[in-house]
């Protein structure tokens, strides 16, 4: 048994992993208040009683393999008022600790909304960092590790070589609108708003929004998907290819209605509708007599997703059942 007093009114994580080049294990705990966390490393040793070491302070944290090499690395994220830093440290085959180069990061964010890994074109793995500008403001930089001239671990910014695609600067965007892997392939998608056709000269409280998504490919922002998303709902239809620059939506009560776009309002077309309600709301829509075509597509507890396809087969933009259903992604 082993006591030990620790900075702050809590523990805030707690990992139990080697690190690097060392066969020991080591217990790394992190402790915190609402105005600062700091971290300490205790070297497991079975002979003696464990020494902490302080590892300084954080704002987000991991234990992760970042290189692949088959030894784990600690990954420190620090926001502060002296400058917001990452850094990786390990242990050597001495176990002792070494602490790699300290890599500045942007000087506009003020705290961490997540911390996310994704696989880069190159196969290697990359650190998303979705950053608060302000309470409804963030942006993503992209951090990857490499190998400095003597091997030593460290970790760099990876920039984008299109000027007119999301640099970090330009990544600028809603708090609600994090980073993921929307399609589940190991590739974190950066989420972008623009609005849909139609709505360019609408008051902003009128506007409906389209949201692209962009992925790093070869030092390029490449725009993956275009979707309707619904944070409220939980739920994201991604644009088919076939109706790139020729769909916009509008909403009536509670249906999102994809319509073929036409200048003149009166010319759309109704190509679907989606619909979200409770599981016993919607037996009641699907029953009634004008939600007569309405279809489950999706259950996610008691949320049911309801969708319609208006009976107009002949219009090239229309969608089959197996389309809406490949484009459908829940956002939990």
């Amino acid at each position: 048994m082993y006591d030990f007093a620790a900075n702050g009114d809590e523990i805030e994580r707690v990992f139990i992993s080697k690190l690097g080049a060392s066969d020991i294990t080591n217990i790394i705990i992190g402790t915190g208040s609402a105005t600062e966390k700091s971290a300490q490393i205790f070297v497991y040793d079975d002979e003696q009683k464990p020494e902490p070491q302080y590892l300084g302070t954080y704002s987000a944290m991991d234990v992760t393999d970042i290189n692949n090499d088959g030894e784990n690395e600690l990954l420190i994220i620090n926001n502060n008022p002296e400058g917001n830093t990452a850094q990786l440290k390990w242990l050597d085959q001495n176990n002792t600790l070494v602490s790699g180069p300290v890599l500045n990061l942007s000087e506009n964010s003020s705290d961490i909304a997540q911390m996310i890994y994704g696989r880069l074109s190159d196969n290697i793995t990359a650190v998303y960092l979705d950053s608060y500008i302000n309470t409804n403001t963030i942006i993503t930089e992209i951090l990857k590790p490499v190998a400095n001239d003597n091997g030593t671990l460290t970790l760099t910014s990876v920039n984008a070589d299109n000027i007119e695609s999301p640099s970090v600067n330009r990544t600028m965007r809603k708090s609600y609108l994090i980073s993921r892997d929307i399609d589940n392939d190991g590739i974190i998608e950066i989420p972008m708003n623009t609005v849909f056709k139609g709505y360019e000269d609408k008051p902003e409280t009128e506007q409906i929004y389209m949201t692209n998504w962009y992925v790093l490919e070869n030092n390029m922002f490449v725009r993956k998907y275009s979707s309707y998303y619904s944070i409220t709902d939980g739920y994201a239809f991604m644009l088919p290819e076939k109706w790139e620059d020729k769909v916009t939506v509008r909403s009536s009560n509670d249906d999102i209605i994809f319509c073929s776009y036409d200048e003149n309002p009166d010319k759309h077309t109704e190509l679907m509708k989606i619909c979200v309600a409770g599981s016993s709301e919607a037996e009641k829509i699907m029953q009634e007599k004008e939600y007569a075509a309405y279809e489950q597509i999706y259950s996610f507890g008691d949320t049911i997703y309801l969708a319609c396809l208006p009976d107009n087969g002949s219009n090239p933009l229309s969608l089959s059942p197996s389309e809406i259903l490949f484009n459908f992604k829940i956002i939990s």
